[in-house]
C-alpha cells in the first residue's frame, strides 16, 4: 500500500513536469511574456506638469535630460520597483490564461488523459495540473518583469550614486533591511518575489473558470472583470475609509486594500503583509479545492 502511494506521488510529480514543460512549450507562453515586459513600460514614472500629463518609464527613456537630475525617484531601483502600474494590473488577469489555456483545455478535449488517470489518479492528475498552471503564470510574470528590470539597469542611474538620506526615502520596511544586509540586490530580489507571487495570484480566477469550461475566451475574459470589480470594490471601500481625514476607519481601509488585487503586487514588501499572506492563501484553498473537486470532470475520470 505505502508502495503504491509512493508509486502515485511520483506518477503526480512527472505528470506536473510534463504540463509544466507543455506549458513552456506553447508559443503562446512567450507571447504573454513578451506583453508584459512591453506593459511594464507604460508604468507611470512621472508628471510634466508643463504638459499637463503624465509620463510612463518609457517616456523618461527617450527623455535623457529628466533622468539625470539628481532625483532618486529616477534611479534603476525605483523605476524598476513600479512593477508595470496600473496598466499590468488591469490586464495580467487577461493575459496570464493565455499561457497555460492551450495546453489545459486541448488536454481536456483530446481524449488521451483517459490514459493519464489510470496511471496517476484522477484527483492528482488534476492537481498536477492545477500546481503546473499556477506555476507557469508565476514563472511568466517573473521572466517579463526580470527583462524589464535588465533594460532600467542599462538605461537609468544605479542608486549608489544617491546619498543615505534620499535612500531611506525611498527604500522603506523589508526592503531597507535587506539594502543593509545584502545591498542593493535584496531589494531587487523582493521586488521579483512580488511579481512571482502576484502571477500566481492573478491566475487563480482562470483556474476557477477552467473548472466549469473549456471556452477560452471565457477563461480570459471572467477572471478580467472580477478583477476590475474587486479593484473598484476596493478604491471604493478605501473612499469610505478616509471621507473624514479627522477619523479613517481603519478596519474598512484594511478590507479596501485587501480586496483589490492591486494589493497582491506587493505581498513581500507591502506593510500590510500577513494579512494578504493570510487572504490569498485562503484564496489559493479555494480555488484548488473548486478545481481539484468540484469542477466539471467530463469523460476525464473515466478509466
Amino acid at each position: 500500500m505505502k508502495r503504491q502511494r509512493k508509486r502515485q506521488r511520483a506518477d503526480m510529480f512527472r505528470a506536473t513536469l510534463s504540463y509544466l514543460k507543455r506549458i513552456l512549450g506553447d508559443k503562446s507562453f512567450y507571447i504573454c511574456l513578451l506583453l508584459i515586459f512591453a506593459i511594464c513600460f507604460t508604468a507611470s514614472a512621472d508628471y510634466d506638469f508643463d504638459k499637463n500629463q503624465s509620463l510612463s518609464v518609457w517616456d523618461l527613456i527617450i527623455d535623457t535630460q529628466r533622468i539625470y537630475t539628481g532625483d532618486i525617484s529616477f534611479s534603476a531601483c525605483v523605476v524598476s520597483g513600479l512593477k508595470g502600474g496600473s496598466w499590468l494590473n488591469m490586464f495580467l488577469p487577461l493575459l496570464l490564461p493565455l499561457c497555460f489555456v492551450n495546453a489545459l483545455c486541448d488536454d481536456k478535449s483530446s481524449g488521451f488523459t483517459r490514459y493519464e488517470v489510470i496511471r496517476t489518479g484522477y484527483r492528482r492528475l488534476k492537481s498536477a495540473k492545477y500546481v503546473s498552471a499556477v506555476l507557469a503564470s508565476g514563472i511568466c510574470s517573473l521572466i517579463g518583469y526580470c527583462l524589464y528590470v535588465l533594460v532600467v539597469l542599462i538605461r537609468f542611474p544605479h542608486i549608489g550614486s544617491y546619498d543615505a538620506e534620499s535612500l531611506s526615502y525611498v527604500l522603506t520596511g523589508i526592503q531597507m533591511s535587506l539594502f543593509d544586509s545584502v545591498g542593493i540586490a535584496g531589494v531587487y530580489l523582493v521586488n521579483m518575489l512580488d511579481m512571482f507571487i502576484y502571477g500566481i495570484v492573478m491566475s487563480l480566477f482562470s483556474l476557477i473558470v477552467t473548472a466549469y469550461t473549456e471556452n477560452k475566451y471565457l477563461i480570459c475574459c471572467i477572471p478580467f472583470m472580477v478583477a476590475y470589480c474587486l479593484t473598484q470594490l476596493g478604491s471604493w471601500l478605501i473612499g469610505l475609509a478616509v471621507q473624514d481625514p479627522g477619523n479613517t476607519d481603519e478596519v474598512l481601509l484594511t478590507i479596501g486594500n485587501t480586496a483589490s488585487p492591486l494589493a497582491a503586487n506587493g505581498i513581500v514588501s507591502g506593510a500590510s503583509g500577513v494579512t494578504l499572506v493570510c487572504y490569498y492563501g485562503v484564496l489559493i484553498l479555494i480555488s484548488f479545492a473548486v478545481y481539484v473537486f468540484f469542477g466539471k470532470g467530463g469523460a476525464d475520470k473515466g478509466a
